[in-house]
């Protein structure tokens, strides 16, 4: 019984030894998860900026071209 007592509290420090590595894999997921989270609206964001401003920009031209092509009445 008394050598059961020191091999309890040996086996138990050797648990809490592994813990720290599975800490930093749990973080490690965590960590990952949260980037693919955030990034994907902030990418879909700067995506729609994008294509907003090409259709500004083609619709700014279509109307400059639809301007040149009306009669001047000469």
């Amino acid at each position: 019984m008394i050598l059961s007592m020191p091999r309890d509290i040996r086996g138990t420090q050797d648990g809490h030894a592994a813990a720290p590595s599975t800490l930093n894999i749990k973080f490690d997921d965590w960590q990952e998860t949260t980037a693919t989270g955030f990034g994907r609206p902030i990418l879909a964001n700067l995506r729609n900026t994008a294509i907003a401003a090409e259709l500004e920009a083609l619709k700014r031209r279509s109307e400059a071209l639809e301007g040149s092509l009306r009669p001047t009445g000469h």
